[in-house]
């Protein structure tokens, strides 16, 4: 078992790895086709709904431009005054102008000049940044007289374009090109280099985005105590000891009754965009509630996870508020390995997002976890272990190990062949993989065993 240390301050390792694109950032009104553009040029899939300030975390993602690439980034609608978690979805589109080496004004077309077009006008001229005004929703040539208003906002290039149906984004595609600075070409990257990824998952509001906030060390998702803040899965590159980490935020996953009552659609989504993330990934990072030890709900991500063969590292956060009078690490672990028994191979950290407590291992544990995930026994090796099983008698019934072979990895997976792959019963097997993992290790990740018979008893 890894065992998390000492609390320590946030490590100098954790800074984000750039990939030195160019960045064109999405600004605009709530509403205005932000994340259909996103959508279209990444090809990727940020939420779009007709329900305002879906967006609210920064949304990053790669686009052909040129002969090299960009970086687009997707932000909430801008507001002058918003409260709450729109205001800190405020400050994500601040950041993510200071960081742009362009910007894309959005206005919606349709509805036409607006008040808060002009206020974001202004704003943009203020930080003196090269922009294009996007005009959205202009879906015929006969509606191109709807852009003709926005001439007076004073931005030159001006485009119309219908993200919708694509028109004019060929255009706005080449537009950019000629005003950002020479992309990297996408030859000269080292397509060598292996990258992990680590998602981070959970329940509502157990404190997923304040780590990967404090890993990062910047307000790279939003926080707030409002349930569901996070809607699309917040993904960072980060270098590590040398290693390329891809650090996935995801949504809450509530009960499907829950979703259910979700009429927009806008939940239902965020938690497809979840699990989606956490079929993809290497790692899990399952976060759970120090203060409410294991529900149900942990119990059904977990077993998502295991059941996707992911590897996986149970983080305890929020230890700080716990009384420590109350229960001890140990007897903490022990209740949470009986209520989760098919993860008892997952390494469990404590941690507590707001101190920075321990948050330091959350990522020595997930590398270890995905080594041991890739890891292969030497076939010899394998079968000198297994010989002393190979005449198990169960319920009668003789088992015959014939032969035994690691036939993959991610997750470890072994072929037995046998005399009667009927007599391997469940229990058998449980206690061969326990067996297994005291003799090899594979710490943090699933183990997929198969029971193949042979025509003749040799």
């Amino acid at each position: 078992m890894i065992r998390s240390g000492r609390c320590h301050p946030r490590p100098k390792f954790f800074a984000m790895n750039p990939t030195k694109n160019p960045i064109v950032v999405l600004i605009g009104r709530p509403n205005v086709g932000k994340s259909t553009i996103f959508n279209h040029f990444t090809r990727k899939k940020s939420i779009v709904s007709p329900t305002p300030h879906t967006t609210r975390d920064r949304l990053y993602g790669t686009f052909r431009l040129g002969d090299g690439e960009a970086t687009m980034v997707d932000v909430g609608g801008w507001m002058a005054d918003g409260q709450g978690v729109l205001e800190a979805a405020q400050k994500q589109l601040e950041v993510a102008a200071a960081e742009g080496d362009l910007l894309l004004l959005i206005t919606d077309g349709k509805e036409g000049l607006t008040g808060a077009d002009k206020e974001l006008a202004e704003w943009t001229r203020k930080q003196n940044i090269p922009t294009i005004l996007v005009v959205n929703k202009i879906d015929t040539s006969r509606q191109l007289y709807l852009a003709d208003e926005f001439y007076s906002l004073g931005f030159s290039p001006m485009m119309p374009i219908s993200a919708l149906n694509r028109s004019g984004t060929g255009e706005l595609r080449r537009a950019m090109a000629d005003m950002l600075p020479q992309p990297k070409l996408v030859e000269e990257r080292d397509e060598k280099e292996k990258i992990t990824a680590i998602a981070i998952v959970g329940r509502p509001n157990v404190g997923k985005s304040s780590l990967l906030n404090y890993i990062l060390g910047s307000e790279r998702a939003v926080v707030h105590e409002a349930p569901g803040t996070t809607r699309d899965p917040i993904d960072e590159v980060i270098k590590w000891h040398g290693q390329r980490l891809l650090l996935v935020d995801t949504a809450g996953l509530r009960k499907k009754k829950k979703v259910a009552k979700d009429k927009e659609g806008v939940e239902r989504d965020s938690v497809k965009g979840a699990l989606a993330v956490v079929r993809r990934c290497d790692v899990a990072i399952l976060v759970i509630d120090a203060q409410q030890l294991i529900i149900s709900q942990d119990t059904k991500i977990a077993g998502y996870i295991e059941q996707e063969g992911k590897g996986c590292v149970i983080c305890v956060n929020k230890w700080d508020l716990v009384e420590k009078d109350t229960m001890s690490t140990v007897q903490y672990e022990r209740e949470i390995y009986h209520r989760l028994k098919f993860l008892s191979y997952a390494p469990i950290v404590f941690t507590s997002a707001k101190s920075g407590q321990r948050v330091g291992n959350i990522l020595q544990v997930a590398v270890k976890v995905q080594e041991q995930r890739k890891s292969k026994i030497p076939t010899p090796q394998l079968n000198r272990f297994i010989g002393q099983f190979a005449g198990f008698a169960l319920r009668g019934k003789e088992l015959k190990i014939y032969y035994c072979s690691q036939t993959n990895i991610k997750p470890p997976t072994f072929t037995f062949f046998v005399n009667d792959p009927k007599t391997a019963h469940f229990s058998f097997q449980r206690f061969l993989e326990n067996r297994i993992r005291k003799q090899f290790d594979f710490i943090g990740t699933p183990i997929r065993m198969h029971f193949r018979g042979r025509k003749k008893d040799e």
